[in-house]
């Protein structure tokens, strides 16, 4: 994992909100690698890193979320 000194979560609304797609459609995307992976921030709480999102968002049809930028 890449040092991330300022970390910014989306949440699950904010992720829907930007993407305007279904929680089911992205934690379909997720387990098929085509969108970034959720993190586990609290016992009922998960949220996605800003950055992973918006390099998501950058382009959507090159993402893989097995290759980590440098």
């Amino acid at each position: 994992m890449k040092d991330r000194t300022m970390v910014v979560l989306y949440g699950t609304g904010g992720v829907l909100d930007i993407t305007k797609k279904s929680a089911s459609t992205i934690w379909r995307w997720e387990r098929d690698g085509l969108f970034p992976q959720r993190h586990q921030i609290g016992p009922r709480s998960v949220a996605w890193y800003s950055d992973e999102v918006d390099r998501w968002l950058q382009n959507p049809a090159e993402f893989n979320s097995t290759i980590r930028p440098a």
